[in-house]
């Protein structure tokens, strides 16, 4: 067995450090004892090589350092480091980020599938914190990586679903990214639709991730802000098609999206859904009198249809708080024919 400067220095670091070294568990038993039972035999460790029956080095009886192990140990540790400071290239600029919640790992995986296919993506390329291959490297600052990288990531994309629009991870980078005048994609997913979109993204443009063709379109728009292309159909078809059947499942236990909640909203959200569509500003205390109801009730009935994605909220010049619609609000007025009253 030849001999490995790159475990010797690992079983010399574990000598002085006491515990095991990172990149160690890549060898065998074997080439750990041969390796160990060298440094015994040639001075390095103060302890006693175990030799088998052929002779073979397969261990030591180890209690530490010699003075000239850590001399060996010092010299291998400024060699390693100069080599790596020559070899190591520049660090890749990430060219996509997959917002997401944690729940959504499945989707989120089918998703990666498909952009690697359709737009020939390295693994180092793609940030996705839940999805094994594409997490975070370990021992970095995590809230300080992903700050960064957020803004620095030529694409984003914003996986829109139940659980992501729940998650302060999610709403933070959407934030973010939103904030800095940066690209971004909304991707609805998993029973969302566009009334997940609040505050400030309320009414950008999503693509639905259950069609082919807007996932089609996704990877164009993709292909141009990376400044690459799409690869041919057949080189994606599968993994396009078992992306948007992942991505029509619907979690157990996930809110209804609010086309669902159309048909049978209870009276008095119809009543303040009436008020909202003569009415562009939404104040509690105005909506009360219109109702004849106390103010308490009027803000609470606004902030249940803020719930579902029919109203949103925001503040006056004068720091006043007041409700609008959104467009899924709009969707249900039409529909419930309340804009012919």
């Amino acid at each position: 067995m030849r001999r490995d400067k790159n475990l010797i220095l690992l079983l010399l670091q574990k000598l002085r450090d006491g515990k095991m070294q990172e990149g160690i568990e890549g060898y065998t038993e074997e080439e750990i004892g041969f390796h160990a039972g060298l440094l015994a035999e040639d001075g390095y460790a103060d302890g006693r090589p175990i030799r088998d029956h052929t002779n073979q080095l397969r261990g030591a009886s180890i209690v530490g350092l010699t003075s000239a192990g850590y001399d060996l140990l010092e010299s291998l540790e400024e060699s390693h480091a100069s080599e790596t400071a020559i070899s190591t290239p520049p660090a890749m600029r990430l060219s996509l980020f997959l917002s997401h919640s944690s729940k959504d790992v499945e989707v989120a995986s089918a998703l990666i599938e498909l952009l690697i296919l359709g737009l020939s993506l390295k693994s180092e390329e793609i940030r996705c914190t839940s999805v094994p291959g594409f997490l975070l490297p370990s021992g970095v600052v995590t809230d300080e990586v992903l700050k960064q990288e957020v803004k620095e990531s030529k694409a984003f994309i914003g996986l829109i679903t139940p659980s992501s629009i729940e998650s302060a991870y999610v709403l933070f980078e959407l934030g973010a990214r939103w904030g800095a005048g940066l690209p971004f994609s909304p991707l609805l997913s998993s029973g969302a639709d566009a009334s997940f979109l609040r505050g400030p993204l309320n009414g950008i443009m999503a693509l639905n991730a259950t069609s082919e063709d807007q996932m089609r379109q996704l990877l164009g728009e993709l292909a141009n802000q990376l400044e690459i292309k799409v690869n041919e159909a057949g080189a994606y078809g599968n993994a396009l098609r078992a992306f948007v059947a992942q991505a029509k499942v619907v979690p157990t236990g996930s809110k209804t999206t609010t086309t669902a909640l159309a048909p049978n909203l209870p009276e008095f959200t119809e009543q303040v859904l009436r008020f909202a569509t003569r009415n562009q500003e939404v104040y509690p205390e105005i909506l009360a009198r219109a109702l004849q109801i106390s103010h308490v009730k009027a803000e609470h009935y606004a902030e249940v249809l803020e719930t579902h994605g029919l109203l949103d909220q925001t503040w006056n010049g004068d720091r006043e708080k007041y409700f609008y619609l959104t467009a899924a609000g709009r969707a249900v007025v039409v529909s419930k024919g309340f804009d012919q009253d």
